[in-house]
């Protein structure tokens, strides 16, 4: 459906639209997760535990992705 709607142009405007949102998302989702991961790192001298815990839920995030 959206394939063929990108080849005959018709809905141009709106795959742009959702092109871009997704694109933001996707930023916005990498942007937070980097902040978790960099916190976790920084709030290492208070307790060893919190920067194991968000370096492996950021591990299985890139996994899904990946996969």
């Amino acid at each position: 459906m959206w394939i063929k709607n990108l080849d005959n142009n018709k809905n141009t405007g709106l795959s742009y639209l959702i092109t871009v949102v997704s694109l933001i998302f996707f930023i916005l989702v990498l942007t937070v997760e980097f902040n978790v991961v960099y916190n976790g790192y920084k709030h290492d001298n208070n307790n060893g535990t919190s920067s194991v815990v968000n370096q492996k839920g950021f591990e299985k995030i890139i996994n899904k992705i990946i996969k």
